[in-house]
């Protein structure tokens, strides 16, 4: 469970083994946040938490056991960066194109929602 200190805001940042995730964990910690660093490679996300002074949990975010279990370790969330991958499809993108395959092509344009 997280026990931050009373003043502390806590962050939980998905994605947090490297990259993007990896530098907003190391930045949000500079401005005084408590990081809860979720990633799948649990070395990576042990060896950040370590230097950042947080706490790591190594989960897979498209599990859904994995997920559960996250948030009932944490007491309180302030902040939420879900930059992990694994998103379901691009619905949600409201129409904008969707990019080629690595494999090369074009884009579809993803249907919007309704309003």
């Amino acid at each position: 469970m997280t026990t931050p200190d009373a003043d502390r805001r806590v962050a939980v940042v998905t994605g947090a083994s490297a990259g993007i995730g990896e530098a907003t964990a190391r930045t949000l910690a500079a401005q005084g946040f408590r990081i809860v660093c979720v990633a799948r490679r649990e070395g990576r996300v042990k060896e950040l938490a370590a230097e950042i002074g947080g706490s790591a949990f190594a989960a897979d975010v498209t599990d859904e056991a994995a997920v559960a279990a996250l948030t009932d370790s944490l007491d309180r969330v302030d902040v939420l960066v879900n930059n992990a991958g694994g998103a379901r499809g691009l619905a949600a993108a409201c129409g904008g194109p969707t990019p080629p395959p690595r494999g090369g092509g074009g884009g579809q344009t993803a249907p919007r929602p309704p309003v």
